[in-house]
């Protein structure tokens, strides 16, 4: 379809079709008709088999005679579409004598599509089951492209998802490296530098009184290990805010705007829900960071 080139593994199926006929004579003759058409042919002697046969295989289209042994052709097409593989499946009848003939609307309404007379005409026969075994190859090529083409939408949606997933599994590591040093510096460097500001603290006790210039150097180093220990905790938060975990992501948003007013000077409105935000830790995270980010080019840019 469409000029595609079909693989070479894949070949139309062959059309089923279904006689239902009691006569020899009939059935032989509907086989040497179909001969050249190239369909597989399946006979019914009576209307139990034609309906074991149509619950059982897909066929192209039903020959079914008017007058069966056991059931009259038209019931038994009534129980052929009452069957959901059958349902759709053409139905052409097989009257024997004018007198069916004149009751063939009983074979259209329920669901025949043609009305054939007894002895039947080979090509005019021939001519039918063609059509409808073309129409059963071109179904089935159909259906086969629409399959193909699901497969195909399937395997570009999990092909658009894996960039994405792979984004976030990095982002997640990423994550977690953060928080792993985040953690490391403020517990390791926080509290070595809260260790040296004690002992700093008792050298200053103990320095003799006249030690003005010594005095004023213990000054400054208690400034600037006041200093250090706001710069770990500035460096810990941008790795990763406890803030966040503590209170949430509305009071990290909340408390972010607050470090960004007093760091640059630029006044910030927060109107958020009340209520909290119910994410999980990878959105709060990802969140947040489109926040930070945003406010960092507020203020390079604004």
């Amino acid at each position: 379809v469409g000029g595609a080139a079909r693989p070479a593994l894949w070949r139309l199926p062959k059309p089923y079709l279904l006689i239902c006929e009691a006569t020899a004579v009939c059935v032989g003759g509907c086989r040497d008709s179909c001969q050249s058409l190239d369909v597989e042919i399946t006979t019914a002697g009576n209307a139990q088999e034609a309906l074991r046969h149509a619950t059982q295989d897909d066929f192209a289209v039903i020959l079914l005679s008017v007058r069966m042994p056991d059931r009259d052709g038209f019931a038994t097409a009534r129980l052929i579409r009452q069957c959901e593989r059958s349902r759709h499946t053409p139905i052409i009848f097989l009257s024997g004598s004018y007198d069916d003939a004149v009751s063939s609307f009983r074979g259209y309404e329920v669901g025949g599509v043609d009305y054939l007379l007894k002895p039947l005409v080979p090509e005019i026969l021939r001519s039918k089951i063609s059509v409808f075994a073309d129409l059963y190859r071109y179904n089935a090529e159909l259906g086969r492209e629409i399959a193909e083409r699901k497969v195909i939408e399937q395997n570009l949606r999990e092909s658009e998802e894996r960039p994405r997933e792979f984004a976030a599994h990095i982002q997640a590591v990423r994550e977690e490296e953060r928080t792993s040093m985040a953690r490391e510096i403020h517990d390791e460097l926080g509290q070595a530098l809260t260790g040296l500001k004690m002992d700093l603290s008792w050298l200053e006790k103990r320095l003799p009184k006249g030690l003005e210039e010594q005095a004023e150097k213990v000054k400054s180093m208690f400034r600037l290990i006041d200093e250090t220990i706001q710069s770990v905790r500035k460096i810990s938060s941008e790795l990763r805010p406890q803030v966040l975990d503590d209170v949430g992501l509305t009071g990290t948003l909340k408390w972010q705007a607050r470090e960004f007013q007093a760091r640059t000077g630029i006044r910030c409105k927060v109107d958020l829900p009340e209520e909290e935000f119910v994410m999980d830790q990878p959105r709060s995270t990802a969140v947040f960071r489109i926040f930070q980010e945003v406010m960092t080019n507020v203020a390079r840019h604004a």
